[in-house]
């Protein structure tokens, strides 16, 4: 189950994905996002919710990659995930340092932290961490 909208209002792109079938399901989130995001300005944020998803097999992997690429093209300011699996985080690094898509990427596993990240202002710096 996916869905994807862009909010003119707020200039975020509102991802929700808790589960990927097979690589027709991300085709189809990649065909929305990209019809999705000429509605936005350029710096706008990728929100992106991933709770309840699971570790990607590895040649779904590279799906992963291209909507990072995705939303690089169309001129993300920041990239903002909510992801509660441990490997799939990892995933999400190791694709973003791929895409180019890391150093605007910020990851969080608690959903009241995401959602104050994703209240401030675009120009904040990414929070760090030592283990991501």
């Amino acid at each position: 189950m996916f869905f994807i909208k862009a909010d003119t209002s707020t200039q975020r792109l509102n991802v929700t994905i808790q589960q990927i079938d097979d690589a027709e399901d991300l085709k189809s989130i990649l065909f929305i996002v990209n019809r999705e995001v000429i509605k936005l300005n350029p710096g706008w944020t990728a929100a992106l919710d991933f709770r309840g998803m699971g570790a990607l097999e590895e040649k779904l992997m590279n799906y992963l990659k291209e909507l990072q690429r995705s939303f690089l093209n169309n001129n993300v300011g920041r990239i903002v995930t909510l992801v509660d699996n441990v490997v799939l985080k990892m995933q999400l690094i190791l694709m973003g340092k791929e895409s180019g898509a890391y150093d605007i990427s910020s990851r969080f596993s608690s959903e009241k932290e995401w959602k104050a990240f994703l209240a401030s202002p675009p120009g904040i710096d990414r929070p760090t961490s030592e283990l991501f």
